[in-house]
């Protein structure tokens, strides 16, 4: 996102003003429904909330299919009669390897039971008759300037795996492996293990060749079987085991009401906060978990300040079962300089500086009740409100929020710009302050004090009490009644063995995975609702608990044997793709754990498994070699075919995962983000080609050293969608180097979609589409061949800070004539001055450039029969909108028509801020 300038002082006190005189949007649930039941959400789910499926999916089989029903409405679980574990192994062994013996080429001839003899391919191979050793990793040299500039690559297919003659040894080095022949593991051993002769290669350099073991892209090791030292943060009070003794590791942190006292608490917070307030690149992890129970009091309130990649939650089965008296705060970060070129410069405490929260990325806030009480220390402005000041990737899930209001921005420090967020499951007593918030979504929240405020682009699905979009653009908000899937992210509980009325029963850690829901409103957890969140419990034992020094070998047993990954808050560095596969595998991080690509592999792959769960990770690209993609979902190659195994009722989920390319480090992938299956569910992403961050390019070369960046941080394509039926909820992508999205599939929905074009194309020619010329390279595409999508509330910015020349001729493109593609309440804008986008959608809409820089509105395109309207959003009446429009005569027209009407009409509130932005937004990006 973008940085802004500081404002002049009429700008500071129209932003006091319209901050401390907030003119309350507060929209009943009955008035909610009324406006928004005609939203469009797709026309394909029932009316009413129901339960995609049981709460027990132990109904599917070892292969992962399952025999559920595919009613929407059944809650009930048909039980199959399984085959004997030794059969059942070889079918599933066949299965599995057939599949992924067609994704690989390079093998010559192939002998024995593994892949078939007239198969190019070499992986999943017993008996290959060539062995190839992977390559000494190496080290990784201080950044340097290069001398020309370089292409950006094209795609490139995934290099198939290596095998080695290591891997019958390896088989028998496991009980459960006690043979081994062609077959790899013995059918007679129920399959456990069936993978385990499949490239496993010895591992002989434990540090990444550069002999210190000290990097954050030093090979892992073995884990130790010592106990991890004791992190000094800890209070002295507690010590870092967990109930089950299954250890999270050193830097997650579990809170209890019996053994930590308030001021543990609040020391524990302060000294974590201290190092990652301004901690943006770095790569330290935390999370911190509270047992059920109350924490602080009236009298001596808690302040708990969250900081980068840090994770708070609590652990019981709902919200209210932790309660913290006091808050739970975000504020601004406050720089020395506004300038790009002082970027690391800050002033953390005082407040004083460019004060602003679009930045405060990668933190996240889950599963308890804040009961707001103002803390001594603070002053009057402060004391107004719960700040959550954040921006892309922090999530606020599960949240119950009493006493007083949240703010989603922090006024109390100036400018105080902020760029989020997503909002889940979450009840507010009180008030929502959005203040400067640029873009929203809130899925699922119910407010029972009104939501106060609106700037670019609010999106509000399946809520209660947000604001009506009757009269959008003012206020510029999108609602639909009722989401038409859900399913919330998984999360840590604890919960007592034995009976439930047991209460000596030993406490034990599990993970509670909600089920998927069609057609829901409101909250899930609420006691008067006629169930709590419906989902199932599984065990920590069920998991592979993993650290950044788990081995490949040890992630492919894991997920052979049927286990679950749980990664433990820290920087993983992965050298072979990790290959989800079975249905109904669930893949959790805790405290924003990272996986960085190496030597350009996928880190992260899973099949078109229905139920697949990935939550709570991030991705980054590696900086050794460029990687075809960091994130696939399903194989490219079964589209479009082959039959799809993913099932509508049980959605592949990704929930709060982030992929990131450049920042902390050069970054290089092709795509970021691909998606080859079917009914997939997407419930919070940002995908972020990095637009700063502490590479040590050459600040000479080019603006703030853009032009090395654009050579450096390879980054083609955020994301390319190719299955059908997926759903979108909160899809932020930004800054790649061609479409930051590619939609292919049919059937496709997004509900709120972000997107800033890259900022340092260094000239045209890189920012022009080849063959056909088209200037610049639309954000959002949707492919020539699809025949259905639907996008509600979607914004594109340009800032071409490098190359202020530079024309991107429309934000949007769809194909035409296609009565089912439909595009309702969409924008663009200009952010800082430099750079050109033309139009809206397929020549509609006006240009946003640095004299008129919007933003701009569509209500509706419609593919067959263009736009009815569009607006500058200030508060103009809507005009017709025809090809024609972006000719220099009628767009002037426009302008005059719709300046002088903006001052006339519209709520005071939405005019100032507008004023107000205005003016602030004006002279250059900051630190971003």
């Amino acid at each position: 996102m973008n940085s802004l300038s500081s404002s002049s002082l009429l700008a500071l006190l129209l932003l006091h003003f319209c901050t401390s005189s907030a003119i309350s949007s507060t929209t009943t649930s009955t008035t909610a429904t009324t406006t928004i039941s005609n939203r469009v959400n797709g026309g394909d789910l029932e009316d009413s909330q129901q339960l995609i499926h049981s709460d027990d999916d132990s109904d599917s089989d070892s292969s992962g299919n399952s025999s559920s029903s595919s009613s929407l409405t059944t809650t009930t679980t048909t039980t199959t009669t399984r085959q004997p574990l030794h059969l059942e192994a070889a079918a599933r062994r066949t299965r599995v390897r057939s599949a992924q013996c067609s994704l690989y080429t390079g093998c010559q001839q192939l002998a024995g039971n593994c892949c078939p003899t007239d198969t190019n391919v070499m992986l999943y191979c017993c008996n290959s008759p060539m062995v190839v050793t992977p390559p000494t990793p190496a080290p990784i040299p201080a950044p340097t300037r290069r001398p020309t500039p370089q292409p950006i690559p094209q795609p490139i297919p995934t290099p198939p795996t290596s095998t080695n003659d290591d891997t019958a040894a390896f088989c028998t080095s496991h009980s459960n492996c006690p043979n081994v022949d062609v077959d790899c593991c013995p059918t007679q051993v129920d399959g456990f293990y069936m993978d385990c002769c499949d490239n496993v290669p010895p591992t002989t350099d434990t540090d990444g060749g550069d002999g210190d073991n000290n990097n954050v892209f030093d090979r892992p090791t073995p884990s130790p079987t010592s106990t991890p030292p004791r992190d000094p943060l800890l209070p002295p009070t507690t010590t870092t085991s967990n109930p089950n003794n299954n250890s999270l590791g050193p830097n997650v942190y579990m809170i209890d009401p019996e053994s930590w006292t308030t001021n543990d608490i609040q020391s524990l917070f302060d000294s974590l906060y201290k190092k990652q307030v301004n901690n943006e690149m770095g790569t330290e992890r935390y999370a911190i978990y509270f047992a059920p129970g109350t924490y602080g009091s009236p009298t001596a309130p808690l302040l708990l300040q969250v900081g980068y990649y840090t994770e708070v939650a609590g652990l019981g089965a709902n919200p209210t079962d932790v309660i913290v008296y006091g808050k739970i705060e975000v504020y601004n970060r406050c720089f020395v300089k506004k300038d790009f070129f002082q970027e690391g410069e800050f002033i953390p405490t005082d407040g004083s500086g460019h004060c602003i929260a679009l930045n405060n990325f990668w933190r996240s806030l889950a599963n308890l009740q804040i009961h707001i009480i103002t803390p001594p220390q603070q002053d009057f402005c402060r004391g107004q409100a719960n700040f959550w000041a954040v921006s892309q990737a922090s999530s606020m899930r599960r949240v119950s929020i009493v006493g007083g209001k949240l703010s989603l921005m922090d006024f109390c420090t100036n400018p105080a710009y902020a760029s989020g967020g997503f909002m889940a499951d979450t009840l507010v007593q009180g008030q929502i302050e959005n203040g400067s918030q640029q873009q929203w979504i809130s899925r699922n929240i119910e407010v029972q004090n009104g939501w106060s405020g609106a700037v670019w682009n609010q999106v509000f699905v399946g809520s209660i009490g947000g604001l009506s979009d009757a009269s959008f653009p003012d206020p510029p908000v999108s609602t639909v009644a009722d989401t038409p899937i859900a399913r919330e992210k998984p999360f840590l509980v604890m919960v007592r063995q034995g009976q439930a009325n047991n209460s000596n029963g030993k406490m034990k850690m599990a993970v509670f995975v909600p089920s998927a829901v069609a057609n829901t409103r409101g909250v899930s957890w609420k006691s008067n609702q006629r169930t709590a969140t419906p989902g199932k419990l599984l065990p920590l034992e069920d998991f592979l608990i993993a650290t950044p020094s788990t081995l490949a070998q040890e992630y492919r047993l894991a997920l052979g044997q049927g286990k679950h990954l749980l990664f433990t808050p820290g920087v993983y560095n992965i050298y072979d793709t990790i290959r989800v596969e079975r249905a109904h595998t669930v893949v959790l991080g805790l405290g924003h754990a990272t996986l960085i690509a190496r030597n350009g592999v996928v880190p992260l792959q899973t099949l078109d498994a229905e139920g697949i769960i990935l939550a709570g990770i991030t991705i980054d690209a590696g900086p050794d070699a460029v990687s075809p993609v960091l994130l696939q979902i399903g194989n490219r190659s079964q589209l479009p075919s082959s039959p799809a195994t993913s099932n509508p009722n049980h959605p592949i989920t990704l929930s709060d995962v982030y992929i990131r390319v450049g920042g902390p480090y050069v970054g290089k992938t092709n795509i970021a983000l691909e998606i080859n299956a079917h009914h997939v569910l997407i419930d919070h992403t940002w995908i972020w080609r990095a637009d700063h961050g502490i590479e040590n390019f050459d600040k000479s070369d080019g603006y703030g050293g853009d032009n090395e960046r654009w050579r450096s941080n390879v980054g083609v394509n955020g994301a390319i969608v190719n299955g059908n039926n997926v759903v979108a909820m909160g899809l932020f992508v930004e800054h790649f180097q061609q479409h930051n999205l590619i939609w292919n599939g049919d059937n496709g929905k997004v509900y709120m979609f972000q997107s800033e074009l890259a900022y340092e194309p260094p000239s045209q020619m890189d920012w022009t589409q080849q063959p056909s010329g088209i200037l610049g390279y639309e954000a959002y595409k949707v492919g020539d061949a699809v025949q259905n999508h639907y996008l509600l509330g979607g914004g594109v910015y340009c800032y071409n800070r490098n190359n202020p020349d530079i024309v991107t001729e429309r934000g949007f493109a769809v194909p035409k004539g296609r009565s089912g593609i439909v595009l309702e309440h969409i924008m663009t804008r200009n952010l800082s001055g430099p750079g050109i986008i033309r139009s809206i959608v397929n020549g509609i809409g006006p240009q946003v450039d640095s004299n008129n820089r919007g933003p701009y509105y569509l209500d509706r395109y419609a593919s067959i029969d263009y736009p009815t309207r569009f607006s500058n959003g200030i508060s103009a009446p809507f005009q017709t909108g025809k090809e024609e429009i972006e000719t220099p005569a009628v767009f002037a027209a426009n302008q005059a028509e719709s300046s002088g009407a903006s001052i006339q009409k519209g709520n005071p509130r939405g005019i100032i801020w507008t004023i107000a932005l205005a003016s602030m937004i004006s002279i250059v990006l900051a630190l971003r």
